[in-house]
C-alpha cells in the first residue's frame, strides 16, 4: 500500500500553527493536548459564559481528563477502566474493565486508544476490546505516544521503554534518580523525562543515549516543550527554568512561591501560564518578563489554552474561568465541580469538566 499523506487547512490570524506527523483530526488526543504537553487546544472557547448541557456520575471515584475523538466520543480513564461516552448526552457507549488507568490514555496515529493499566501497555479498539501491546509488564507512570506511533512507557525496573507499534521493545534507558513520572516529546525522536529530582533527562531513542541536565532544584510538575524545542520546567522553589536545545539550563524567573504542583500551559504567543498556590495565574515569557497576573478566587486546576490562547481552568470553589491572551477576564461561571482535572474542549466548543466522585459535565 502506498504511503498516505494528511493535510489540513491553516487558519490565518494572530498566530498560524502548521502541524506535521500524526493526524490531528482528534480534538484532544492526549494528556496536555499534544505530545509536547503544552496544554493547547485547536478549538475555540465559548465567547460568553456557557451553560451546563448535561451531567453524569460514573461508578468510580477517580476520573482523568477525557480525550475527544474525531467523532466527538469522549474517552475517560478511571480507577476501574476506560469509558467511552456519547458527547451529546454523556451516555455510556462502552466500557473496558482493564483496571486502574495510570495517566491519561492517548489516541494513536491509527485511531486506537493506548493506555497503561494493571501494569501493562494496552490498546483499545472499537467497542473497548483490549489487547496487550508487547510483553512488558509492571509499567508505571504516564504514557507518551510519539508521531511515529511508538509508545514510551516507564517500568518499575527504573527504565524507560520505547515500544514500536508492532509491540517490539525498540530501546530502553535507565533512569536512576526516582521513578520517572512525566514524559514529553521534542521534534524527531527525542523524549523529555522528569521525576521528583533535580534533573531532566533528554533521551534520543533513535540514535541511542541520553543527556542528563541538572538544574539544582527538584522538578515539581510535568515539563513541557516549546515550538523551538526548548524545555520549560518548574522547580520546588517556584523557579522557571528553560533548557534551549544544546544549551545549559537557565533560571529565567522566580515566581516567589514554592510548592507549585499544577501543570503549566504554554501559549502560541510564547507565554507560559503558571497557576500559583494562592489563587493567581501568572504569564511569563522566555526572557523572564512577567507579562500579566490575574487573581482568581482560589487555587485552580490544570489549564487548557484555546485556539486564541484563552486560558480555561476551574478553581477550588468550582468557578470556571476564561482569561484572554492578555490576562483580562473574558467570563466566569459557577459550577459544582471544584478543582478537578484539566478542562477539555471539543471541536464544537463544548467544554468537558471532571470532578470528584466520578462526575463529568458538558458546558456550552
Amino acid at each position: 500500500m502506498p504511503p498516505r499523506a494528511h493535510a489540513e487547512s491553516v487558519a490565518i490570524g494572530r498566530y498560524a500553527e502548521i502541524h506535521v506527523g500524526v493526524s490531528h483530526r482528534h480534538a484532544y488526543a492526549t494528556e496536555g493536548g499534544d505530545a509536547q504537553r503544552t496544554g493547547r487546544s485547536r478549538a475555540h472557547a465559548p465567547s460568553a459564559p456557557p451553560t451546563r448541557r448535561w451531567s453524569v456520575v460514573l461508578p468510580t471515584q477517580r476520573l482523568l481528563a477525557p480525550l475527544v475523538m474525531a467523532d466527538g466520543t469522549l474517552i475517560v480513564g478511571s480507577a476501574t477502566g476506560v469509558y467511552a461516552l456519547d458527547p451529546r448526552d454523556g451516555l455510556q457507549r462502552w466500557f473496558a474493565p482493564i483496571g486502574a488507568v495510570r495517566g491519561s490514555p492517548s489516541i494513536t496515529p491509527d485511531g486506537e486508544v493506548a493506555v497503561v493499566a494493571d501494569g501493562k501497555l494496552l490498546t483499545l479498539q472499537e467497542g473497548g476490546r483490549a489487547r496487550q501491546r508487547g510483553a512488558l509488564v509492571d509499567l508505571v507512570g504516564e504514557l507518551l505516544v510519539l508521531d511515529s506511533g511508538a509508545a514510551v512507557v516507564a517500568g518499575r525496573d527504573g527504565a524507560l521503554h520505547v515500544v514500536a507499534p508492532d509491540g517490539s521493545d525498540v530501546s530502553s534507558v535507565t533512569w536512576d534518580a526516582t521513578l520517572p513520572r512525566w514524559l514529553a516529546s521534542q521534534r524527531g525522536d527525542s523524549v523529555v523525562i522528569a521525576g521528583l529530582a533535580a534533573e531532566v533527562m533528554l533521551m534520543s531513542h533513535g540514535r541511542g543515549g541520553a543527556r542528563r541536565v541538572h538544574i539544582g532544584e527538584s522538578v515539581t510538575v510535568r515539563p513541557l516543550v516549546g515550538d523551538d524545542d526548548s524545555v520549560w520546567a518548574l522547580s520546588e522553589r517556584g523557579t522557571v527554568w528553560v533548557i534551549a536545545p544544546g544549551a545549559a539550563p537557565q533560571p529565567i524567573a522566580s515566581l516567589g512561591q514554592s510548592g507549585i504542583s499544577v501543570p503549566a500551559a504554554l501559549g502560541r504567543d510564547g507565554g507560559l501560564r503558571v497557576a500559583l498556590r494562592y489563587g493567581e495565574i501568572v504569564c511569563v515569557d522566555a526572557s523572564g518578563t512577567i507579562r500579566w497576573r490575574r487573581g482568581i478566587d482560589s487555587p485552580g486546576s490544570p489549564m487548557l489554552l484555546a485556539a486564541d490562547d484563552t486560558t480555561l481552568l476551574v478553581s477550588g470553589t468550582g468557578t470556571l474561568y476564561a482569561i484572554d491572551h492578555s490576562g483580562e477576564l473574558r467570563w466566569r461561571v459557577a459550577t459544582e465541580m471544584r478543582a478537578g482535572g484539566r478542562p477539555v474542549l471539543g471541536a464544537d466548543g463544548t467544554l468537558y469538566l471532571v470532578g470528584r466522585g466520578g462526575r463529568i459535565e458538558a458546558w456550552r
